[in-house]
């Protein structure tokens, strides 16, 4: 092996360092803390509520990859990189979250998920992923957050970009609070919506609620492992079945495919694995699903697969331009009848 690979490898080993650093940063909110100019450590660390000495050192690391810049010794301003960081429209809460201990934790136990195949999160904090998110409101609020920054353009892209105008009425299932269906409410005027989710994450925050006509949306809370009880002549799942084990998959799909008519579109909207040229976002995705939850990132083989245990027909699939396909399902004929 070259010198040059065993750097590269070495660099690599100890990104996590680097990578934390990052989402520290973010928490402490040192780029808005930047925005209005040149600021020394001291001010930073005064305002942030941290130590000014190590607070130093971090970002001299961070500058050290064009993230903030140093001047003059102590003194640090923002660099196009950091900007990305500013406001709450940014990535700064998507990176904090990648910081966060519901992700740190289990990917530091990534060995573990390799022996025994699960989450490492369980072991870690005693119950499963959204169960901790139930119970634990500030870990909650982060991911929601992160969550929220990471989908904001995406949601408006998949809105205005995807063909919802030949639908009359669409059900976002597993919606969450309601971001994707508001954006694709104001996009197509035409169309009804449901949002189907449980009833704890629809009341905590619905951004429906005084952004689209009441007379235009319907809520409805439940728990979609049991049933989906909308009727729509599209049901959408985003981002939704790579957070579940093949046979949770199946469940949501078969209670999906109950509520539909045989005119009906499932639209499962998710990253696609490919086996050549696949970026690697998606692989890195998969193994933190690996340690979190007892998801996967999946190849359409495998999405054809549990459409068709689910009595569904995988019609067609297409990228969207976001990083997530378009996977299109049916009812199968044996189904249907």
């Amino acid at each position: 092996m070259s010198q040059d690979h065993s750097a590269a490898l070495l660099n690599l080993a100890y990104g996590y360092v680097l990578a934390q650093a990052l989402a520290v940063a973010a928490r402490l909110r040192l780029a808005d803390r930047l925005q209005a100019g040149p600021r020394s450590a001291q001010d930073l660390a005064r305002q942030a509520g941290v130590e000014t000495a190590p607070l130093t050192r971090l970002l001299r690391l961070l500058a050290s990859r064009e993230i903030f810049a140093e001047q003059d010794g102590l003194t640090f301003v923002n660099t196009p990189a950091s900007e990305a960081l500013i406001g709450d429209d940014s990535i700064r809460d998507a990176v904090a979250l990648a910081g966060h201990s519901i992700f740190w934790e289990p990917v530091g136990k990534l060995a573990d998920s390799l022996r025994t195949g699960g989450p490492s999160f369980d072991a870690i904090f005693g119950c499963g992923f959204f169960d901790y998110l139930a119970r634990d409101a500030a870990a909650r609020d982060v991911f929601n957050a992160g969550m929220h920054r990471n989908s904001v353009a995406e949601n408006v892209a998949l809105a205005r970009g995807y063909p919802f105008e030949r639908f009359s009425c669409v059900a976002d299932v597993g919606g969450g609070r309601g971001g994707f269906l508001l954006e694709i409410l104001k996009a197509h005027s035409q169309l009804r919506g449901v949002l189907f989710d449980s009833s704890e994450v629809i009341d905590e925050a619905c951004v429906l609620y005084g952004e689209i006509p009441s007379q235009r949306y319907q809520v409805v809370g439940g728990n979609f492992f049991e049933s989906v009880p909308v009727a729509a002549d599209a049901i959408l799942l985003k981002r939704v079945l790579h957070d579940w084990d093949d046979q949770q998959c199946i469940r949501i799909l078969r209670n999906c495919a109950r509520a539909m008519r045989p005119q009906d579109t499932l639209v499962v909207f998710d990253a696609v694995l490919e086996h050549e040229g696949d970026p690697g976002g998606k692989k890195i995705s998969d193994v933190l699903l690996l340690t979190v939850l007892r998801g996967r990132e999946r190849t359409l083989d495998d999405f054809q697969r549990i459409f068709a245990e689910a009595g569904l027909s995988l019609v067609s699939a297409r990228p969207t331009g976001t990083g997530l396909f378009a996977i299109e399902g049916t009812l199968r004929e044996s189904s249907a009848s």
